[in-house]
């Protein structure tokens, strides 16, 4: 008599999901990438929800993701204050020649120092992320009292035939122009 397996209905499917000390590493280096979770996790052939589930109880994971986006971060943020403020950068130009013995000699060299002026626009960027109290577009007005203005109900049974007729028509005009619109 041949037994009949039932299986569990709970029981999980698709393949195993895997984890190994080197994503920690790994991780980091695709976070100072600037890969968002989801690519990451598409990078490993695992689905964003499991790798979410890591990074919650794998320790160092996270840290190593959070600290690659700190890295990243901070270079855009250096890079966004050169252009800023400016910065001198120094080339180099070299010439060499081949002997017949295929050594390489130096012949000519020439070091040029060049400054590389400010960029207004991301000097505006900078001021208005960092001092945005300061350097915002933006005004803020604030009003506290009472406008003076008091609206009174439209008595309308005080009003004559013609009266009547007149606030028809003006109502008839704008639902016009509100139409047309």
């Amino acid at each position: 008599m041949k037994r009949t397996r039932f299986k569990n209905p709970r029981a999980k499917t698709g393949p195993k999901a895997f984890y190994y000390q080197g994503m920690i590493q790994q991780v980091f280096e695709l976070s100072r990438f600037g890969m968002l979770n989801d690519e990451i996790a598409e990078f490993y052939g695992i689905s964003p929800c499991t790798f979410g589930g890591y990074l919650k109880t794998k320790p160092g994971l996270n840290e190593a993701l959070q600290e690659g986006r700190l890295i990243s971060s901070l270079g855009i943020v250096d890079s966004l204050y050169k252009q800023a403020c400016g910065y001198d950068v120094i080339e180099r130009e070299e010439e060499y020649a081949v002997t017949k013995e295929g050594v390489k000699i130096l012949m000519k060299q020439k070091v040029n120092h060049k400054h590389i002026v400010a960029n207004v626009t991301a000097a505006i960027y900078l001021l208005k992320t960092r001092h945005g109290d300061k350097w915002s577009d933006f005004v803020k007005i604030e009003h506290s009292g009472n406008i003076g203005i008091q609206m009174k109900k439209l008595q309308m049974q005080d009003m004559s035939t013609e009266e009547l007729l007149m606030l028809e028509k003006i109502g008839m005009k704008q639902l016009m122009d509100v139409k047309s619109n």
